[in-house]
């Protein structure tokens, strides 16, 4: 694996027909599974997955070099930190460096990069947050696209964001706050900007903002390489804001990434679903707006080398496909090949019947009023189910609850 965020492609199958019936030797005495279970619980709770990688080879089944997610897994600490490292070196610290060499504190910089994202995040924040002539506005322009839509999709689009939007209450708070809900109101944005434009750091200060800003779209980019998001969803992120920076508040809110940590544990963990939050603005003071863009690269970085190890799992599930162990399930798959795949793995009348009912919903973005297509909670919370992504959309491994094997490694999987 090279340390680029490429991750592994998932979509082409193994050139020859794969066996459908390998099994994984059972331990053979009460000794051999007891000490298989201090190897799981002491040294190598991927031991499981070792089993099984070695069961496939045995039968003769294919395990490519891209597909193999135990060393995926065994890599995936190493990549996280190297790129983290990487990403400080060569993004992060010349930045800091400038501003010690030209005395320049770190709380006045981040002051310069509020104040050049104010205005445009002023205007996205009312918009979001619309006084009862503002709503009243959209919800024309939403009767009007109802009225101009053609197909059966447009027409669905454009009838749940006006239903959303007459169910929206208007802002009903200081019309002068609503201006200003990025934080800094444009005049005094205005003024800290004319401040270093009239300073001898000028050229300086413009130079690292633009150096703040390539920062932004990179981690953007990152999104896309490891398939976390689709090339639309990140060509609105990259359309959406000029000079983008996290406006957080008590590490609660932002227009990029939600909350979940870094995830630097053993285990993949569920990597599933858009972690992309809107935000709606506040007039409270915007903390840490550097170590918060640290934070979201770092997020990224640590979410999408999980998934690497995730779609890793994926290539070798569709190369040796298992009723009986594992099933992949997808949206866009036939109900019979969904509720046949998850009646082999053991789920339960209520689990399939809520499958087959649809693998995604859709759902109103509460700020932004648009709907957009989420993955159903309930596979997150199956015990044996790992999600993950690829190339933007959701992707589930169901274990089979029939298998104990199956069933370990899911628990080891999800971390």
């Amino acid at each position: 694996f090279s340390i680029a965020a490429n991750p592994p492609t998932t979509s082409a199958p193994a050139t020859s027909p794969p066996p459908t019936n390998w099994t994984v030797a059972p331990p053979g005495t009460m000794i051999k599974s007891l000490w298989d279970n201090i190897i799981y619980q002491l040294q190598d709770k991927f031991v499981d997955l070792k089993k099984v990688i070695k069961a496939i080879e045995d039968f003769g089944g294919v395990v490519r070099e891209q597909f193999n997610p135990w060393v995926a897994e065994t890599l995936m600490h190493g990549r996280v930190a190297r790129r983290a490292d990487l990403f400080m070196q060569d993004e992060i610290k010349p930045i800091t460096k400038a501003l010690k060499d030209a005395g320049i504190g770190l709380k006045d910089f981040e002051k310069f990069l509020h104040a050049r994202h104010a205005h445009e995040r002023n205007v996205e924040m009312a918009r979001r947050n619309p006084d009862q002539a503002e709503l009243n506005r959209q919800i024309a322009q939403a009767q009007a696209d109802l009225a101009a839509a053609t197909t059966p999709k447009d027409k669905m689009a454009a009838q749940t964001r006006l239903d959303h939007l007459k169910n929206t209450r208007p802002w009903t708070g200081d019309p002068a706050d609503r201006l200003m809900l990025s934080g800094m109101s444009d005049t005094e944005a205005a003024g800290v900007l004319a401040k270093w434009q009239g300073s001898p750091h000028a050229a300086l200060m413009n130079r690292l903002g633009r150096e703040v800003d390539a920062i932004a779209a990179s981690t953007r980019a990152e999104m896309l390489s490891y398939g976390l998001e689709d090339a639309a969803t990140v060509d609105a992120l990259n359309n959406a804001y000029a000079h983008y920076v996290p406006l957080m508040r008590d590490m609660e809110e932002s227009d990029l990434l939600g909350g979940g940590g870094n995830g630097s544990g053993r285990g993949v963990g569920n990597t599933g679903g858009s972690r992309i939050r809107s935000a709606t603005g506040s007039t409270r003071e915007v903390e840490h707006i550097f170590a918060n863009l640290v934070a979201q690269r770092e997020a990224v970085i640590a979410r999408g080398e999980k998934n690497r190890v995730g779609q890793s799992l994926l290539g070798l599930v569709r190369d040796n496909p298992n009723a009986g162990f594992w099933a992949e399930i997808r949206p866009g798959m036939s109900i019979p090949d969904i509720r046949a795949a998850l009646q082999a793995t053991g789920a339960t009348p209520q689990e399939i019947n809520d499958a087959v009912s649809g693998i995604t919903t859709r759902v109103i973005d509460e700020q932004t009023g648009i709907a957009r297509t989420v993955l159903k909670p309930m596979w997150s919370k199956m015990e044996n189910v790992l999600t993950l992504r690829e190339n933007g959309e959701d992707r589930m491994v169901v274990f089979s609850r029939k298998n104990d094997t199956a069933v370990r490694l899911a628990q080891t999987m999800r971390g």
